[in-house]
């Protein structure tokens, strides 16, 4: 008499961990593949490094960290002069107190929300 798996709960459990690990396996099947044509770039890469084109790929690593270096600090300079002329677009050029402008622009603000909020607004 054969025996006869009596708990269907176990036979899910099974087929579902056979799936997991055929998953896993074509996984690890697409990665040694990755590997393998990483390797082969790497060989390549050490073959130009030994042929004197290095010294070429250095000068221009060189280059480029030198135009991101002075571009990122054209950007921050850009950033704080930006930030300078947003501050004091709303001063007086002499007293740097709020000009008319800012003024206005509040108190249409201050208008707007207590108009949002039906409450009343009253100016000091």
């Amino acid at each position: 008499m054969p025996l006869v798996n009596q708990n269907p709960d176990r036979d899910g459990v099974h087929n579902q961990a056979a799936g997991e690990l055929a998953r896993l396996e074509e996984q690890v099947r697409g990665m040694r593949s990755v590997l393998v044509r990483l390797l082969l770039e790497v060989v390549v890469a050490e073959g130009l490094l030994v042929n004197g084109q290095g010294s070429l790929l250095l000068q221009a690593n060189e280059a480029l960290v030198v135009a991101a270096l002075r571009d990122q600090a054209d950007a921050e300079t850009a950033t704080q002069a930006l930030d300078d002329v947003s501050r004091t677009v709303g001063l007086d050029p002499l007293t740097q107190l709020p000009n008319r402008l800012l003024f206005n622009d509040r108190l249409a603000r201050g208008f707007g929300c207590a108009r949002c909020r039906k409450e009343r607004e009253a100016v000091r």
